[in-house]
Protein backbone atom coordinates (compact mmCIF):
# COMPACT_ATOMS: atom_id res chain seq x y z
CA UNK A 1 0.00 0.00 0.00
CA UNK A 2 2.76 2.23 1.00
CA UNK A 3 4.44 1.57 -2.55
CA UNK A 4 0.78 2.20 -4.18
CA UNK A 5 0.83 5.74 -2.37
CA UNK A 6 4.52 6.73 -3.09
CA UNK A 7 3.88 5.80 -6.66
CA UNK A 8 0.56 7.91 -6.81
CA UNK A 9 2.31 11.02 -5.06
CA UNK A 10 5.12 11.03 -7.85
CA UNK A 11 2.29 11.06 -10.66
CA UNK A 12 0.78 13.81 -9.23
CA UNK A 13 3.61 15.26 -8.40
CA UNK A 14 4.58 15.31 -12.28
CA UNK A 15 1.06 16.37 -13.51
CA UNK A 16 1.68 19.46 -11.25
CA UNK A 17 4.99 20.42 -12.36
CA UNK A 18 3.64 19.73 -16.31
CA UNK A 19 0.57 22.05 -15.20
CA UNK A 20 2.84 24.82 -14.11
CA UNK A 21 5.27 24.73 -16.88
CA UNK A 22 2.05 25.04 -19.29
CA UNK A 23 1.19 27.82 -17.09
CA UNK A 24 4.19 29.89 -17.17
CA UNK A 25 4.44 29.55 -20.89
CA UNK A 26 0.85 31.12 -21.48
CA UNK A 27 2.36 33.83 -18.75
CA UNK A 28 5.00 34.63 -21.21
CA UNK A 29 2.85 34.01 -24.01
CA UNK A 30 0.85 36.83 -22.72
CA UNK A 31 3.89 39.07 -21.65
CA UNK A 32 5.12 39.20 -24.89
CA UNK A 33 1.56 40.00 -26.86
CA UNK A 34 1.21 43.07 -24.42
CA UNK A 35 4.57 44.07 -25.02
CA UNK A 36 4.20 43.99 -29.06
CA UNK A 37 0.96 46.13 -28.88
CA UNK A 38 1.35 49.56 -29.77
CA UNK A 39 -0.30 52.45 -27.53
CA UNK A 40 -3.43 53.66 -28.75
CA UNK A 41 -2.55 57.16 -30.56
CA UNK A 42 -6.14 57.74 -31.45
CA UNK A 43 -6.25 56.98 -35.00
CA UNK A 44 -9.19 55.35 -36.73
CA UNK A 45 -8.26 52.35 -38.19
CA UNK A 46 -8.61 51.92 -42.13
CA UNK A 47 -9.99 48.66 -42.85
CA UNK A 48 -7.63 47.31 -45.88
CA UNK A 49 -8.65 44.45 -48.53
CA UNK A 50 -6.97 41.08 -47.70
CA UNK A 51 -5.47 39.96 -51.35
CA UNK A 52 -6.06 36.39 -51.78
CA UNK A 53 -4.38 34.76 -54.87
CA UNK A 54 -7.22 32.91 -56.94
CA UNK A 55 -6.61 29.11 -56.30
CA UNK A 56 -4.93 26.62 -58.59
CA UNK A 57 -4.62 22.43 -59.80
CA UNK A 58 -1.80 21.77 -61.29
CA UNK A 59 -1.74 18.30 -62.84
CA UNK A 60 1.65 17.01 -63.69
CA UNK A 61 1.87 14.19 -66.87
CA UNK A 62 4.24 12.06 -67.70
CA UNK A 63 4.02 12.57 -72.06
CA UNK A 64 6.59 11.75 -74.87
CA UNK A 65 9.07 14.73 -75.57
CA UNK A 66 9.59 13.50 -79.21
CA UNK A 67 5.82 13.96 -80.12
CA UNK A 68 4.14 17.23 -79.87
CA UNK A 69 2.00 18.61 -77.66
CA UNK A 70 -0.39 20.65 -79.94
CA UNK A 71 -3.28 18.08 -80.50
CA UNK A 72 -3.38 18.37 -84.86
CA UNK A 73 0.19 17.38 -84.98
CA UNK A 74 0.49 14.82 -82.16
CA UNK A 75 1.24 11.40 -83.61
CA UNK A 76 1.45 9.16 -80.33
CA UNK A 77 -1.49 7.54 -77.79
CA UNK A 78 0.39 8.93 -75.14
CA UNK A 79 0.36 12.35 -76.29
CA UNK A 80 -3.65 12.25 -78.15
CA UNK A 81 -5.03 11.18 -74.49
CA UNK A 82 -4.15 13.87 -72.65
CA UNK A 83 -5.80 16.06 -75.16
CA UNK A 84 -9.24 16.08 -73.41
CA UNK A 85 -7.88 18.03 -70.59
CA UNK A 86 -7.23 20.75 -72.46
CA UNK A 87 -9.41 20.71 -75.64
CA UNK A 88 -12.64 20.11 -76.26
CA UNK A 89 -15.14 19.68 -79.98
CA UNK A 90 -18.12 21.35 -81.04
CA UNK A 91 -19.90 18.03 -80.53
CA UNK A 92 -19.70 14.37 -77.97
CA UNK A 93 -20.22 10.69 -79.05
CA UNK A 94 -21.08 8.26 -76.63
CA UNK A 95 -20.48 4.65 -76.72
CA UNK A 96 -24.13 4.43 -78.50
CA UNK A 97 -23.71 6.96 -81.03
CA UNK A 98 -25.76 9.15 -79.25
CA UNK A 99 -24.65 13.21 -79.98
CA UNK A 100 -24.23 15.76 -77.06
CA UNK A 101 -23.00 19.57 -77.67
CA UNK A 102 -19.85 20.53 -75.80
CA UNK A 103 -18.46 23.87 -77.23
CA UNK A 104 -21.74 24.10 -79.86
CA UNK A 105 -24.96 24.83 -77.97
CA UNK A 106 -27.16 23.48 -80.70
CA UNK A 107 -27.20 22.53 -85.08
CA UNK A 108 -30.05 23.41 -87.27
CA UNK A 109 -30.21 20.69 -89.93
CA UNK A 110 -30.14 21.92 -94.06
CA UNK A 111 -30.72 20.48 -97.03
CA UNK A 112 -26.92 19.33 -97.17
CA UNK A 113 -25.30 21.13 -94.68
CA UNK A 114 -25.59 21.42 -90.70
CA UNK A 115 -25.35 25.47 -88.98
CA UNK A 116 -23.63 25.31 -85.31
CA UNK A 117 -24.96 27.58 -83.32
CA UNK A 118 -21.84 28.81 -80.85
CA UNK A 119 -23.05 30.18 -77.13
CA UNK A 120 -22.70 34.00 -77.01
CA UNK A 121 -20.68 33.28 -73.77
CA UNK A 122 -18.36 30.64 -74.49
CA UNK A 123 -15.07 31.39 -73.69
CA UNK A 124 -11.23 29.57 -73.88
CA UNK A 125 -9.47 28.48 -70.80
CA UNK A 126 -7.37 32.05 -71.09
CA UNK A 127 -11.11 34.22 -70.40
CA UNK A 128 -11.53 35.26 -74.50
CA UNK A 129 -14.58 34.53 -75.83
CA UNK A 130 -14.91 31.80 -78.70
CA UNK A 131 -15.91 33.06 -82.21
CA UNK A 132 -16.82 31.72 -85.90
CA UNK A 133 -13.40 32.46 -86.74
CA UNK A 134 -11.94 30.26 -84.11
CA UNK A 135 -13.87 27.31 -85.18
CA UNK A 136 -13.07 27.67 -89.05
CA UNK A 137 -9.79 28.16 -88.04
CA UNK A 138 -9.37 25.01 -85.97
CA UNK A 139 -11.70 22.96 -88.93
CA UNK A 140 -8.66 23.83 -91.47
CA UNK A 141 -6.22 22.36 -89.42
CA UNK A 142 -8.24 19.32 -88.83
CA UNK A 143 -8.63 18.37 -91.83
CA UNK A 144 -5.22 18.34 -92.40
CA UNK A 145 -4.27 16.15 -89.07
CA UNK A 146 -3.43 12.47 -89.22
CA UNK A 147 -5.91 12.27 -86.05
CA UNK A 148 -8.93 13.97 -87.59
CA UNK A 149 -8.75 13.56 -91.17
CA UNK A 150 -10.30 10.47 -91.34
CA UNK A 151 -13.77 11.52 -89.53
CA UNK A 152 -14.04 14.29 -91.82
CA UNK A 153 -13.82 12.93 -95.38
CA UNK A 154 -17.72 13.52 -95.46
CA UNK A 155 -17.55 17.30 -94.50
CA UNK A 156 -16.38 19.16 -97.80
CA UNK A 157 -16.22 22.78 -96.00
CA UNK A 158 -16.82 25.27 -93.29
CA UNK A 159 -18.16 29.02 -93.12
CA UNK A 160 -18.89 31.20 -90.75
CA UNK A 161 -22.23 32.75 -91.00
CA UNK A 162 -22.35 35.19 -88.21
CA UNK A 163 -19.67 35.66 -85.31
CA UNK A 164 -21.35 33.23 -83.47
CA UNK A 165 -22.59 30.30 -86.57
CA UNK A 166 -20.96 28.54 -88.51
CA UNK A 167 -22.25 26.11 -91.57
CA UNK A 168 -20.61 22.67 -92.43
CA UNK A 169 -21.14 21.44 -95.59
CA UNK A 170 -21.94 17.23 -95.89
CA UNK A 171 -21.64 15.23 -98.91
CA UNK A 172 -23.23 12.77 -97.48
CA UNK A 173 -26.21 13.69 -94.56
CA UNK A 174 -26.30 10.58 -92.51
CA UNK A 175 -27.57 9.88 -89.00
CA UNK A 176 -25.81 11.94 -86.21
CA UNK A 177 -23.46 13.66 -88.64
CA UNK A 178 -22.91 16.33 -86.25
CA UNK A 179 -20.70 13.91 -84.36
CA UNK A 180 -17.62 14.18 -86.87
CA UNK A 181 -17.39 17.97 -85.51
CA UNK A 182 -15.52 16.39 -82.22
CA UNK A 183 -12.04 17.97 -83.47
CA UNK A 184 -10.61 20.10 -80.81
CA UNK A 185 -11.67 23.57 -80.90
CA UNK A 186 -8.03 25.85 -80.39
CA UNK A 187 -8.28 29.89 -80.50
CA UNK A 188 -7.13 31.24 -83.78
CA UNK A 189 -3.74 31.42 -84.57
CA UNK A 190 -1.97 29.64 -81.76
CA UNK A 191 -2.07 26.24 -83.52
CA UNK A 192 0.25 27.01 -86.56
CA UNK A 193 3.27 24.77 -85.60
CA UNK A 194 4.25 21.62 -84.05
CA UNK A 195 6.14 23.52 -81.40
CA UNK A 196 3.31 25.48 -80.36
CA UNK A 197 0.55 25.13 -77.41
CA UNK A 198 -2.76 25.69 -78.79
CA UNK A 199 -5.38 27.50 -76.19
CA UNK A 200 -8.43 25.49 -75.83
CA UNK A 201 -11.68 25.41 -74.08
CA UNK A 202 -11.13 22.86 -71.29
CA UNK A 203 -10.81 23.29 -67.86
CA UNK A 204 -7.18 23.14 -68.13
CA UNK A 205 -4.28 25.51 -69.40
CA UNK A 206 -1.31 23.43 -70.85
CA UNK A 207 2.31 24.32 -70.51
CA UNK A 208 5.61 21.99 -70.69
CA UNK A 209 9.08 22.13 -69.74
CA UNK A 210 11.76 19.48 -69.06
CA UNK A 211 10.21 17.42 -66.02
CA UNK A 212 6.69 17.22 -68.34
CA UNK A 213 3.54 18.77 -69.09
CA UNK A 214 1.75 20.55 -66.77
CA UNK A 215 -2.08 20.89 -66.94
CA UNK A 216 -3.50 23.82 -64.49
CA UNK A 217 -7.11 24.63 -64.04
CA UNK A 218 -8.52 27.71 -65.39
CA UNK A 219 -9.74 29.55 -62.62
CA UNK A 220 -10.46 32.62 -65.06
CA UNK A 221 -12.58 30.26 -67.59
CA UNK A 222 -14.48 29.02 -64.63
CA UNK A 223 -15.09 32.24 -63.00
CA UNK A 224 -16.11 33.96 -66.17
CA UNK A 225 -18.55 30.87 -66.60
CA UNK A 226 -19.92 31.18 -63.21
CA UNK A 227 -20.87 35.14 -63.99
CA UNK A 228 -22.87 34.45 -67.35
Amino acid sequence: MKLMRRQGNASARKASAFLKAIAAVLLLCLVFSACGKDEDDGAVPTDVPIQREAPTVSLKTPYSAQDSLNPYFCKTYANAALMSLAYEGLFTTDENGAVSACVASSYTDGADNITVALPTTGVFSDGTEITGADVIYSFRLAKDSALYKNSLTEVADAASISPYEVRFTFTDMYPERAGALSFPIVKNGTADTADSIPVGSGRYLLSSDDSGAAYVYSVLKSAMEGNA
